[in-house]
């Protein structure tokens, strides 16, 4: 089968978003002690699979950095973000299957706790900087 190129790089990042995130949400249900290193060692894989085709962005966050430094167009990064969050919940999804969790979105509006935030942002800019470092020294 032969796609378009910007429809076979969205669907390398959905497929290594999902990868990932089924590890990740699935080391959680599980609380398996290796949960982290398996998540990590999953990252990595999907990473190296994805890089060849689309650039192994596996984060909107990360493909954002890409667009800003205009290695990717306006285009790409629509398709990357929409394809990496599609990625993002189908991987919660199959996890929560194969663990038998019920998975319902919440209707309450609770406060955003800042913890949570920091730890993203900090863990994102780690991730963009990883990325962006692994870029320049690549070439």
């Amino acid at each position: 089968m032969n796609l378009p190129p910007l429809i076979k790089k969205s669907l390398a990042e959905f497929l290594g978003v999902t990868l990932f995130m089924t590890a990740y949400f699935g080391s959680l249900f599980s609380q398996s002690p290796l949960g982290p290193a398996a998540s990590a060692a999953v990252l990595g894989l999907a990473i190296l699979v994805t890089l060849p085709i689309s650039g192994g962005n596996m984060n909107p966050i990360v493909s954002i950095y890409f667009f800003s430094r205009r290695e990717i167009s306006l285009t790409q990064l629509l398709a990357y973000v929409v394809s990496q969050l599609a990625g993002a919940v189908f991987g919660l999804f199959i996890a929560g299957q194969m663990f038998g969790i019920q998975l319902q979105l919440s209707t309450s509006s609770a406060s955003a706790e800042v913890g949570p935030l920091v730890s993203e942002l900090f863990v994102a800019g780690g991730l963009v900087w990883l990325f962006g470092r692994l870029a320049s020294t690549s070439k």
